[in-house]
């Protein structure tokens, strides 16, 4: 693999995990029960919740694609995705 598709397929990778730690955090936020200035502007929070699930779901399943793909590079080492814990 050259080491410019290395660093498209970094990107992504990168990309893929702050999407997912973006999504895990707003989840996070309105299941909290804390702060809840910060989503007064939301008045459907159950549709905004379902919002930031698909999103980390679809950025989830990207990352898990990313990774099955057949690079033809063993030296490329992709991360799990990874569960931020608060």
């Amino acid at each position: 693999m050259s080491i410019i598709t290395k660093k498209y397929v970094s990107a992504l990778q990168k990309r893929y995990e702050a999407e997912m730690a973006e999504a895990e955090a707003n989840i996070a936020l309105y299941l909290s029960g804390q702060n809840l200035a910060a989503i007064g502007e939301h008045s459907d929070l159950m549709e905004e919740q379902d919002k930031w699930i698909e999103k980390y779901t679809n950025a989830k399943d990207k990352l898990e694609t990313l990774k099955s793909l057949d690079l033809g590079d063993s030296d490329l080492q992709m991360k799990s995705p990874e569960r931020i814990n608060s």
